[in-house]
């Protein structure tokens, strides 16, 4: 485990687009239950707000952090997975005999995951979710690792696809328990990064810290906009129905805060904050949050000037987004979490 600066929590990796996990069920790619489960966790979020980490106390901020290095580095990782498995073996309740799932690796921290749940501080909601939910994880990776060692093996060939067979009935049943576990899970450590976030900025802005007060806000206007496309289900097949009511207040913000934080960053002192972080350590978050409002400016472009994708974008469009989408948008989120994450 890597140190983590103090008072400074990490920023949980969106789950979106090609890391959706693909239900058993239907043809949908949100996860089954997930609805249900959000107005469930929603009415929690005033408690978890008042129960938010204290920045200064070190041990909350540490465990928190490896709540989400778990969700980042295990679930993000366990869940592209499925897909592939899914993709390879397909979703019916007959596996697909012209398929071979061969690739991919088991998580190697379970053991580590599960201990550091028990260990101080409390926290109620997020710990509860998070042992149901690495009992049916680290089984759902145990059966796709048999099934990848059982592929690659060419075992098929010698039982006709028996074992196969027994393989998918039982992944296909924990994907559907790990879906409704995930989603209570996810929803909660979301609730509480919020809350944290609330804390974070608070302090930063008593202290005078503009690069910390100006890092997170800029994260949270990226969050937004995501959530305004995602509420609207948008994607690049249908971009130009994207309704900009509420994008474009969203970007001025965000563009105003973006420049914030670039000034803010250059400054070689952060007043009553002894752990620095300065210009170098910024400069990757930084430049991925201009290239996120750059791509902004180029979504609203092709709304307005009604230019949709052609046929050969779309093909790539999970591999190469293509500019003024919200897959592009989605990848440079990504890239900013993990300059964000790095620079602790």
């Amino acid at each position: 485990m890597r140190c983590i600066k103090a008072g400074i929590v990490r920023l949980v990796t969106i789950m979106m687009g090609s890391c959706l996990i693909i239900s058993c069920s239907d043809n949908s790619t949100k996860p089954a239950g997930k609805s249900d489960e959000m107005a469930k966790v929603s009415t929690d979020s005033a408690q978890a707000a008042s129960q938010a980490l204290p920045v200064n106390e070190n041990d909350a901020v540490e465990k928190f952090n490896q709540y989400i290095e778990f969700h980042n580095e295990g679930l993000i990782g366990l869940s592209k997975e499925l897909n592939e498995y899914f993709k390879k073996e397909g979703k019916a309740e007959l596996v697909n005999k012209n398929g071979e799932y061969t690739s991919g690796e088991q998580y190697k921290r379970w053991e580590n995951i599960k201990k550091f749940i028990n260990q101080p501080p409390v926290f109620a909601q997020l710990d509860e979710a998070a042992v149901a939910l690495v009992a049916i994880a680290e089984q759902l990776d145990d059966l796709l690792a048999a099934a990848r060692e059982y592929y690659k093996a060419k075992d098929y060939a010698g039982d006709n696809y028996v074992k196969g067979q027994e393989l998918h009935s039982k992944i296909l049943n924990y994907s559907q328990k790990y879906q409704l576990a995930y989603a209570k899970f996810d929803l909660t450590l979301k609730n509480r990064e919020a809350a944290n976030r609330s804390v974070e900025m608070a302090q930063a802005k008593k202290e005078g810290n503009e690069l910390t007060y100006n890092r997170i806000l800029v994260s949270i206007l990226m969050d937004k906009i995501l959530a305004e496309l995602e509420n609207q289900k948008v994607s690049a097949r249908n971009v130009t129905s994207t309704d900009l009511t509420k994008i474009k207040p969203l970007y001025e913000e965000l563009n105003l805060a973006q420049k914030a934080l670039k000034e803010a960053s250059k400054v070689k002192k952060v007043p009553k904050n002894k752990d620095l972080i300065n210009e170098h350590y910024s400069k990757g978050f930084v430049e991925t949050t201009a290239k996120f409002k750059a791509a902004v400016v180029d979504l609203i472009e092709r709304v307005e000037t009604n230019k949709p994708l052609n046929a050969a974008e779309l093909r790539v469009i999970n591999v190469t987004p293509a500019n003024g989408t919200p897959e592009l948008l989605i990848d440079l989120r990504k890239e900013s979490i993990k300059e964000y994450n790095h620079s602790i």
